[in-house]
């Protein structure tokens, strides 16, 4: 059954409400454009239509989202390697500074006992001259 284009019950058989929201979008602004260049032109209709691709370009679309999925894969591979390696390296670098530290405070408290007996051993002989 064939109906007349204008017909309201034809639109909603053969075009999604989008389809046809974009197509009575179009009109009014391009009859604006139109309008504003005084081009006389009157636009009583734009129709969208399905287009089906070539074979070629049908044939790439698996390929194409196979290609995506793997970068989708492999960026979210990178970031889980990420999360895994980073706090792991935060957490080594702050043993190292701990220990570090530690073994600061350790050489400075054998450093001041060594002064300290060293002192005392000074002392003792200005005391007591042999």
């Amino acid at each position: 059954m064939r109906c007349a284009k204008s017909s309201a019950r034809c639109r909603r058989n053969s075009r999604s409400p989008r389809a046809h929201a974009i197509e009575v979008n179009t009109v009014k602004l391009l009859q604006k454009i139109l309008d504003d260049y005084g081009a006389g032109v009157l636009i009583t209709q734009i129709q969208l239509r399905t287009i089906d691709p070539p074979s070629q370009v049908l044939d790439a679309f698996p390929r194409r989202a196979t290609r995506k999925a793997d970068r989708e894969r492999a960026r979210n591979e990178a970031e889980g390697y990420r999360n895994d390696i980073v706090p792991r390296a935060r957490g080594e670098a702050q043993r190292l500074i701990q220990e570090a530290e530690a073994y600061r405070q350790q050489v400075e408290a054998q450093a001041n006992g060594e002064a300290q007996r060293s002192s005392r051993s000074t002392m003792r002989s200005r005391r007591h001259p042999t």
